[in-house]
């Protein structure tokens, strides 16, 4: 069952529809207890919720707290969404649990494989002690299925950009305004850096809901030195009489009036991006030791930056990792960028790491419905070759045919390849003994045709 999928839910089933009337359908089936949910921190965003997820999963658990996590999309086995106490689901408690949920829902084709997958996961956690929960949402907000869970003690908003626009909204204004869905009235949140007209429909909102908003570029900021981040931090006033006894000292700040600066170091997570996911979930973290973990420290934090490993993000593929040989010449790096803000950043930080002689050769495939030129086009001047492939791993795969008819006509150098093994070996033959970088892009569902042959 690890390797692939569990006999249920179907991955198939898409029945994606607005509306959290199907989730409190199966949440009710199911008998979940919501008020035994740990405390809840939700997660929403485009880009960077799960590298956020993973600095905080780490944080905690150098503080010695456990923690449940559930996370979408899996790499390779569907465990990877559910963790229970800091480790994933085993294969026997996933077994039980999808025999459960197949028994009592039964009517798979009314709901999403999402909604579903959700229901599952918050029985198990309900079931499960914790000290908190982070909760990372589908794609959106107001209507994500993970949205059902009504109590939360912080939420965090990453860089929000054009995606899921069929769902969402076709502007940057009415999706930050359904990513704020999931913020309650009275509560805190977490920004990080947004676009103008998304910042703006946030404060809108957080403002209408008399939220505690600690936003990027008012509340922090930072700057980025040769080995370190220093961030810049206010507190809100109206949460300043709730700080813990004690928590200031404990992350090593002497008074909150005026603001704060502490440092922690560069994150070990490669890209550009990193850094702003980082800073991000420093001061989320920070948040959440001042206001109700009062064991987190400035070193847990600092150390969360430094140890996280997120797989399929900027990562350095080995001979190891493939199970054949790739020639010393030829380094292979896998990103799951999937959407237009994604591309931008990972080829600014493919252009950071490597040398102007080097030349640059793309693996590339997608699901259907994305923005293909928008995504591109920002590797059209440095990409000698672009291989183009469906994902076997991911039923709504674009063709390669498709891909293939918008990148000729961009102008690339581009070849239809069977999969992302015959990709890889394409570009490892057009090189010939030069030194040359190959990108693995698009999806990540790449990943586990990467990790599979």
């Amino acid at each position: 069952m690890s390797i692939t999928m569990p006999p249920w839910p179907k991955l198939l089933n898409n029945n994606v529809q607005p509306g959290l009337e199907r989730i409190k359908e199966i949440i009710t089936a199911l008998r979940v207890d919501m008020s035994a949910l740990p405390p809840v921190v939700h997660i929403t965003g485009t880009n960077g919720k799960g590298s956020t997820v993973a600095y905080l999963g780490e944080c905690f658990k150098n503080a010695k707290y456990s923690t449940h996590r559930y996370i979408s999309p899996h790499l390779i086995k569907f465990n990877e969404r559910i963790v229970i106490q800091d480790r994933e689901i085993s294969d026997e408690q996933l077994e039980i649990l999808c025999n459960y949920g197949s028994h009592i829902i039964g009517n798979e084709g009314k709901f999403s494989f999402f909604e579903a997958t959700t229901g599952l996961a918050l029985y198990e956690f309900s079931q499960k002690k914790a000290d908190v929960l982070l909760l990372e949402v589908g794609m959106g907000g107001s209507f994500d299925a993970t949205n059902v869970v009504e109590e939360k003690i912080l939420n965090i908003i990453t860089p929000i950009s054009m995606d899921h626009v069929e769902f969402l909204g076709d502007s940057l204004s009415s999706i930050a305004m359904e990513k704020c869905g999931i913020i309650r009235l009275d509560s805190i949140a977490v920004v990080s850096w947004q676009p103008t007209e998304a910042a703006n429909a946030i404060i809108s909102y957080c403002e209408s809901k008399n939220v505690s908003l600690v936003l990027f570029g008012r509340d922090w900021n930072f700057e980025v030195f040769d080995e370190e981040i220093e961030l810049h931090f206010r507190l809100p006033r109206r949460l300043r009489n709730k700080v813990l006894v004690d928590s200031l000292a404990l992350i090593g700040i002497e008074s909150l009036e005026g603001g704060t600066v502490f440092r922690i170091p560069k994150p070990t997570l490669a890209g550009i991006h990193q850094i702003l996911n980082a800073a991000t979930a420093a001061i989320a973290m920070l948040m959440l030791g001042l206001l109700y973990y009062k064991k987190i420290s400035l070193l847990h934090i600092s150390e969360a930056v430094k140890h996280a490993f997120w797989p399929g993000r900027m990562q350095t593929i080995t001979s190891h990792d493939l199970g054949y040989n790739l020639p010393s010449n030829v380094t292979l790096i896998f990103d799951g960028a999937h959407n237009v803000a994604g591309a931008e950043m990972l080829m600014a930080s493919i252009l950071q790491l490597k040398s102007n002689a080097t030349p640059l050769y793309v693996v590339h495939g997608r699901t259907k419905g994305r923005d293909i030129e928008g995504f591109l086009r920002f590797f059209q001047t440095e990409t000698v070759l672009l291989c183009v492939t469906a994902i076997r791993s991911e039923p709504k795969s674009e063709s390669s045919l498709v891909l293939y008819d918008k990148a000729t006509k961009m102008g690339f150098n581009c070849k239809i390849v069977e999969d992302v093994h015959a990709g890889i070996e394409e570009c490892i033959s057009h090189a010939k003994d030069k030194k040359a970088l190959i990108l693995v892009c698009g999806s990540l569902y790449l990943f586990s045709d990467l990790k599979t042959k």
